[in-house]
């Protein structure tokens, strides 16, 4: 999934510096379409971790609730981008709009996963270090 996410997003890059005013819109449609299916990749960081004695186990459903926000705000920049839903601001501007706060609610996912990952870590190598917690 991360290979489509690098590989899409360079493809978008490609078309869009060959020929900006005839891509962009082909290059919109392939980076708003990779962000809506590298949202999946959360859910397997979240769910592909189920031992039940990880740090990250107890936090499983705070973090697929903020994954699951992540890809409303993607299918709805979708959907506005494709004018399926629209507004009077422009669909480019108001998926823009979805865009960002988007990926704000995958950032903080991110910094979740990092932050809660980072604490277990500390305390595995503490225990190996001094033989318990500290």
């Amino acid at each position: 999934m991360i290979l489509v996410n690098v590989g899409g997003t360079l493809i978008a890059l490609i078309l869009f510096l060959f020929n900006a005013e005839f891509w962009e819109s082909t290059s919109h449609w392939i980076e708003y379409s990779v962000q809506f299916c590298v949202t999946f990749t959360s859910f397997a960081f979240i769910f592909g971790n189920q031992d039940k004695t990880s740090v990250l186990y107890k936090y499983r459903y705070y973090e697929a609730g903020i994954v699951c926000i992540s890809l409303v705000m993607a299918c709805l920049k979708l959907f506005v981008y494709g004018e399926v839903i629209e507004f009077e601001m422009g669909a480019e501007r108001a998926a823009h709009f979805f865009e960002y706060s988007g990926e704000m609610f995958n950032d903080v996912f991110a910094l979740a996963f990092t932050v809660i990952r980072l604490n277990a870590v500390k305390n595995q190598i503490m225990i190996a270090l001094y033989g318990s917690e500290k």
